[in-house]
């Protein structure tokens, strides 16, 4: 009986979260429809073609055809899917010193963790019925999570909604990308779970599969997607609530020891953050999502080549146009720099595109053109 109300009120949950997920962008400000007005007013064929990449600053207008800033579809997975892993697994060469101020504590935490994972877990209830709870908790969290993703995704193609539909495809490309990396340690690093051997957690033992928790990075890169699609305080709270469940619940099973499930959400939250940030369609919705890299950095980029160069405003429509040169492979070292970037910093990214541009598709060398123009005439 308890078991059916704990699935009855995550099933609830799911739901709640595609439902205001909806309701969030039926919403559009009247600063929105001036906007709007104002853009269908401007003439000439460069407006035109600008207004292709440029992102407006409220983007839920539901009568606004789509931008090429982000293609979404089972065409694009694959070669995106390569692009991601790509940039997932070449990311520690991009770490700065400034990373040390949360790299330092994390580990920090994480080596704490490891030393009293044992004795945490010994303390947990052995009662064979909680422990089933728990297990029926953690499944059905992480099941509304990846369920109201792949609602949301049918849902939107159903009726023609592309935010939704952007919102289940980017859940689900982050779970699969956080879901590769998680397993590549699993078998890696071979920890034994803490129900296994004496319980102590060894590492390298045959059979092991605790490190990390796999629950917890979809858990948390689902969640950390629909929560910057739609920013509202109650689908944050949801989304990351559901997350958390999960996380606890999985120690709770005594399927996985503290530490396994910080580092599984850790690294499911890292990839969906890179995920949304060169997938998301700006002109959707959405909210930025900033790196913990870029929240400890700081905005701007004081080297002494950019010293005197006007900052790039985080509005304009150059930053999503350089995203999709990324995106399509274009430019590598598009993240070198905390945004604001200087007018010079784009210049010298947009360089990396010059080579490439020549014979890339047509789209790229669109964008490119109308890059060029702006940052360098």
């Amino acid at each position: 009986m308890q078991a059916r109300a704990i699935m009855l009120a995550i099933s609830w949950a799911s739901v709640s979260l595609t439902l205001t997920a909806g309701a969030s962008r039926a919403a559009l400000p009247p600063q929105a429809e001036k906007q709007q007005d104002a853009t269908e007013k401007q003439g000439g064929p460069q407006a035109e073609e600008k207004e292709m990449v440029q992102p407006k600053q409220h983007a839920s207008i539901p009568d606004q055809e789509p931008v090429p800033t982000a293609q979404h579809g089972f065409r694009e997975l694959g070669k995106d899917f390569l692009l991601d892993q790509r940039q997932i697994w070449t990311s520690p060469a991009r770490l700065r010193f400034s990373d040390t101020d949360w790299l330092v504590p994390l580990s920090g935490i994480t080596a704490g963790l490891l030393v009293t994972d044992r004795d945490f877990s010994k303390h947990l209830t052995q009662n064979p019925t909680t422990i089933s709870h728990y297990k029926t908790l953690s499944d059905a969290g992480v099941g509304a999570l990846i369920g109201g993703a792949g609602a949301m995704w049918l849902l939107g193609h159903a009726s023609h909604n592309e935010h939704w539909s952007e919102t289940g495809f980017l859940a689900g490309e982050a779970a699969l990308n956080s879901l590769v990396a998680v397993e590549s340690f699993k078998y890696s690093l071979r920890r034994e779970r803490p129900y296994q051997g004496n319980g102590s957690g060894a590492f390298f033992q045959n059979g092991g599969t605790s490190f990390p928790s796999e629950h917890a990075a979809a858990a948390w890169s689902v969640a950390g997607v629909i929560a910057h699609e739609y920013p509202s305080p109650f689908v944050k709270v949801m989304a990351y609530g559901l997350a958390s469940l999960v996380s606890v619940s999985r120690v709770k099973t005594h399927q996985h020891f503290p530490s396994d499930v910080l580092v599984g959400s850790v690294i499911g939250n890292l990839v969906a953050q890179d995920i949304y940030s060169r997938h998301h369609d700006f002109e959707l919705g959405g909210g930025e999502w900033r790196s913990i890299s870029q929240i400890f950095r700081g905005d701007g980029n004081s080297s002494l080549a950019n010293q005197g160069s006007p900052y790039v405003p985080l509005d304009s429509w150059i930053y999503p146009a350089l995203d999709r040169l990324i995106g399509m492979g274009m430019i590598d070292s598009g993240f070198t720099g905390v945004r604001p970037w200087t007018r010079s910093e784009c210049a010298r990214i947009l360089t990396e595109a010059t080579d490439r541009v020549d014979g890339g598709p047509t789209e790229a060398q669109r964008i490119y053109q109308l890059l060029e123009t702006e940052i360098q005439g």
